[in-house]
C-alpha cells in the first residue's frame, strides 16, 4: 500500500506512531511518500492520501481524521530573554515566525483585539516542520498545529504559551477512490489512524 502525506504530518505524526500499526498488522506492508503537491489518485500509483483541506474532493471519498488547532509556542531559552508572555500583545516583543501565507499572526492578533501593525517577523517556511525546528532553536515564537509539537512539548524543547487554542477551518482527511476504501489493508489503516488522531487530540485538550 502506498500512502501520500505532507512532510510535516509524516514526520510529526506517522513516524512517531507507526510502530503500533505494525504490531497490530504485521502482514501489511506500505510505503509513505512525502510531497506537498496534490497527487492524482486516479492516475498515480497511490492508494491513499492524507490531505489537509475541507474534505470535498470530486470523485473521491474522504474520511475525517482530525482538526488541528493553532497553539502558541516558544523555546525556553528564548523566553528567558524577555518578560513573561501573559497576554497576546506581549508576543510583539519577540520575533514571530510566520506561516507560508504570512497571514497567521495578523489574523491571530486581530482575533485577540491586538494592534499587530508592526511586528518583527522572522523567516517564513513552507514546511511546518522547519518552523518547529526554527522555534526550537529560538528564532522566534510560532503559531503551530497542536499535533505537530506533542513530543517537543513533552520533552521541554518547546513551551506552550497562553491557555486556549485557535481553531482552523481545515482538517486532515484520509482520501482515496471509493473502491480503494474497501480493501482490507486500507480499511485497517484508516481505522488505526483515526483512533491515533483521536488520542493525539485528547492529549492537547
Amino acid at each position: 500500500m502506498r500512502i501520500s502525506a505532507a512532510p510535516t504530518f509524516a514526520h510529526s505524526f506517522l513516524v512517531s506512531n507507526l510502530a503500533s500499526f505494525n504490531r497490530e498488522h504485521p502482514g501489511v506492508r506500505f510505503s509513505i511518500e512525502t510531497d506537498d503537491r496534490l497527487v492524482d489518485l486516479r492516475s498515480e500509483p497511490i492508494d491513499l492520501a492524507i490531505r489537509h483541506g475541507l474534505g470535498d474532493y470530486a470523485g473521491l471519498r474522504s474520511e475525517w481524521l482530525c482538526s488541528p488547532e493553532l497553539i502558541l509556542v516558544g523555546s525556553p531559552t528564548l523566553l528567558e530573554t524577555q518578560q513573561p508572555v501573559k497576554e497576546p500583545k506581549d508576543c510583539l516583543r519577540f520575533t514571530l515566525l510566520p506561516d507560508e501565507t504570512g497571514l497567521d499572526w495578523a489574523l491571530w492578533f486581530e482575533a485577540h483585539g491586538v494592534n499587530g501593525a508592526a511586528p518583527s517577523y522572522g523567516t517564513a517556511f513552507k514546511d511546518g516542520f522547519l518552523t518547529v525546528k526554527a522555534a526550537i532553536r529560538g528564532q522566534g515564537l510560532a503559531l503551530i498545529s497542536d499535533i505537530y509539537v506533542r513530543e517537543e512539548l513533552e520533552d521541554g524543547r518547546l513551551v506552550r504559551l497562553l491557555p486556549g487554542s485557535w481553531p482552523t477551518k481545515f482538517a486532515y482527511y484520509a482520501v482515496a477512490l471509493p473502491e480503494t476504501f474497501e480493501r482490507p489493508a486500507v480499511r485497517a489503516f484508516v481505522k488505526w489512524i483515526s483512533a491515533e488522531c483521536a488520542v493525539e487530540q485528547s492529549h492537547q485538550e
